[in-house]
């Protein structure tokens, strides 16, 4: 089902700037995503809340508001902190190219080991995305503050514990999946090694012949 969106870029006086916003238009249709709209804004420096001012994002949430889009795709990558601010401010979801890119990647990956790699590039991409009601809560078990530090963890804690293990036993399974192939190369490397010289007696006799 096709998506819709608004597509948001930002300029510092980029040479290839429009390139890469149809760039950005042309992986939101690969990506079943709708391009409905367009705002660029041309700035020395962002926002560090919100990636551009007060008055671009009330200009994105009515455009957004007016299309019904679902969500809004900025051309930059953008900080964790800065996507939670504007998904709250815009009341829609929001995408940088780099997510746009990794869900490209992932729809279209075929082999095990290229879904692995997919898997463990989106895990770290969305490490540092983790937040949660884990932050500002007390321990799970023990509420002692820094003095029970390691009586337990916070649910944002756990969470990215469990991402990391994620990524952990997926390398190694990648690393299992490229030592195997490497394996594979080799027999493949000596059983020609070996098959030369058997073709080359049928050869040899019938030019003897």
């Amino acid at each position: 089902m096709t998506r819709t969106a608004i597509l948001v870029g930002i300029t510092m006086n980029q040479v290839n700037f429009d390139y890469s916003m149809e760039e950005l238009a042309n992986l939101a249709e690969a990506n079943l995503i709708e391009p409905v709209g367009v705002i660029t804004q041309k700035i020395d420096r962002t926002n560090k809340a919100t990636y551009v001012g007060k008055g671009k994002v009330d200009e994105i949430k009515g455009l957004a508001d007016y299309e019904d889009v679902d969500l809004v795709i900025f051309n930059d990558e953008l900080s964790p902190s800065q996507i939670r601010n504007l998904e709250e401010l815009l009341e829609i979801e929001v995408m940088d190219r780099t997510r746009l890119i990794l869900d490209i990647f992932a729809d279209r990956a075929k082999t095990r080991e290229a879904q692995l790699q997919v898997q463990v590039a989106r895990l770290k991409y969305e490490l540092p995305r983790v937040v949660g009601q884990g932050e500002g809560m007390d321990q799970q078990s023990g509420k002692g503050g820094l003095k029970n530090r390691g009586a337990g963890e916070t649910k944002l804690e756990m969470d990215r514990r469990r991402i990391k293990q994620q990524i952990s036993q997926l390398n190694k399974e990648l690393d299992s999946l490229v030592a195997e192939r490497q394996v594979q190369r080799r027999n493949v490397r000596k059983m020609k090694s070996q098959l030369c010289p058997l073709l080359a007696i049928p050869m040899l006799e019938s030019l003897r012949l």
